[in-house]
């Protein structure tokens, strides 16, 4: 049997342990289509594994093979595939690398350290390259003998001789060593976007990351892209605010070169001032609907195609007005929504909507608990409208950035008017007042990380073309409760 490509092969003895959990996990949520191999009803086979290709399995049972099956692996390996050893590493003994390379390592008991440093290892994503993280931890750490194995994450305290997570290549493939338990301390159902935002966490999930990465083929995919919005409809574009937004306008310009800028506008509000639309069109900025026609909670719309008539009719006076164009994106007024209002938008030509990153009442999440909050597109409106998540600024702390960053999601940060200082007459009653520092992390993160600058409309035409989750796809149950899981 030919497998095809981009698979994840999940090998165990199931009469001595389950399959491997989190590799399963980082599979389902990147796309790749996941396969049993049960050692208790046959011996390994190696037959149609192609190049992108992961193996997963722990290390005791790697230490079970025999030497046929171990040569097999190796094949495997040097043709391309990605073997991914995470734990079952018995503490204080030699653990042969063996056929691989000459050599082994030995592991250390887990020890309280104050946290863990990520390498400037090629298998991890750019963002999370050299980043140190500290935490009060035990963690264990493996000493190399004779092998040409390099850390991939090690301990504070014992340098990068010492990882608990290693790497090493193979012919035209990769292995990769994680001795880390294959376990959640906060339960197998957390999101991974959580558990990545979690410094204490992020260490459980790294080596899986790094694996299906390059399994997939995305270990050199580009940074993250991001965006700000403001949910500033033109009834709020102040005839006196001109300067100071342009001011505003520039301070993120300063900070973050290139930084895209979309402003919410609502079709009712059709006459905001030439003089404020024209400074904003002197930057990097752009336009999206905010509501059908009014400004009003679109549960309460009786008729969506009367409403959307009437904000079309007015659109195209204001694209004639003040030359602007809107980008086929909603951004609904009070963020609520129900199933009606997302199967219009979507009968209706919009590409994407944008919504805040927790779900609104009333719309069940359609994926496992592990992949909420994780995926490009945002869970709960999967089933109904591409939609986009996005955050209030202050939510976006560094490991909020980091974490979705990492998991290559589009960083979008919003905020509303009075946030960033151009409340209404400001520049009467508060002349004195700088421009707002209220994205100043995020464009300060953007910048370090080389993040992408891109408007709305253009993130979703990432968004739609990426790669869907694929998580019912096994020969076998899966159950999600409990450590015993029988995948």
């Amino acid at each position: 049997m030919i497998l095809p490509v981009a698979v994840c092969v999940l090998i165990a003895d199931s009469r001595r342990e389950r399959m491997p959990l989190l590799a399963y996990q980082w599979a389902a949520l990147r796309g790749l289509r996941s396969w049993r191999m049960d050692l208790a009803t046959g011996d390994f086979c190696a037959a149609g594994l192609g190049r992108r290709t992961l193996l997963a399995m722990s290390y005791s049972t790697l230490a079970s093979l025999g030497p046929n099956e171990l040569i097999a692996l190796k094949a495997a390996v040097c043709q391309g595939a990605t073997l991914y050893v995470r734990g079952g590493f018995p503490a204080g003994q030699r653990c042969p690398l063996a056929p691989f390379v000459s050599g082994a390592l030995t592991v250390g008991a887990e020890e309280r350290c104050g946290g863990y440093r990520l390498t400037g290892h090629w298998l991890l994503p750019k963002v999370l390259r050299d980043e140190t993280f500290s935490a009060e931890l035990q963690l264990p750490s493996a000493h190399i003998t004779d092998a040409p194995i390099e850390s991939v994450a090690f301990r504070l305290g014992f340098g990068a001789g010492r990882g608990f997570i290693c790497a090493m290549s193979c012919g035209g493939g990769v292995i990769i060593y994680d001795l880390m338990p294959d376990e959640m301390p906060s339960g197998v159902a957390t999101p991974i976007a959580n558990r990545l935002a979690d410094s204490r966490l992020r260490c459980f999930d790294v080596g899986a990351l790094a694996a299906v990465n390059h399994a997939a083929g995305r270990a050199t995919a580009a940074v993250s892209a991001y965006n700000l919005v403001l949910d500033d409809r033109p009834r709020n574009f102040d005839y006196f605010n001109a300067a100071r937004v342009a001011q505003w306008l520039s301070q993120v310009e300063r900070i973050c070169p290139g930084t895209h800028v979309d402003f919410a506008w609502t079709p009712r509000h059709s006459r905001p001032s030439a003089r404020y639309i024209g400074a904003l069109k002197r930057f990097n900025t752009g336009f999206v609907w905010h509501g059908l026609h009014r400004h009003v909670d679109h549960r309460l719309v009786r008729n969506f195609c009367a409403d959307h008539r009437q904000g079309l009719r007015r659109m195209e006076k204001i694209a004639r007005r003040y030359s602007v164009s809107l980008q086929p994106i909603m951004i609904l007024p009070f963020q609520d929504v129900d199933e009606a209002t997302l199967l219009y938008l979507r009968g209706a030509g919009f590409s994407a909507a944008v919504f805040h990153a927790d779900p609104r009442p009333g719309i069940l999440p359609s994926l496992p608990g592990f992949m909420h909050y994780s995926t490009v597109c945002h869970d709960t409106y999967i089933r109904f409208l591409p939609a986009l998540r996005r955050y209030l600024a202050p939510e976006l702390t560094r490991d909020k950035l980091l974490a979705n960053a990492a998991l290559d999601l589009p960083i979008i940060a919003a905020a509303h008017p009075f946030e960033v200082g151009l409340r209404r007459f400001t520049c009467i009653y508060r002349p004195w007042e700088a421009p707002s520092r209220h994205f100043d992390e995020v464009l300060s993160f953007a910048r370090e990380k080389g993040l992408r600058p891109l408007s709305l409309q253009e993130i979703a035409q990432e968004m739609i073309a990426a790669p869907r989750p694929d998580w019912e796809v096994l020969d076998a149950p899966v159950t999600m409760e409990g450590i015993d899981i029988a995948i």
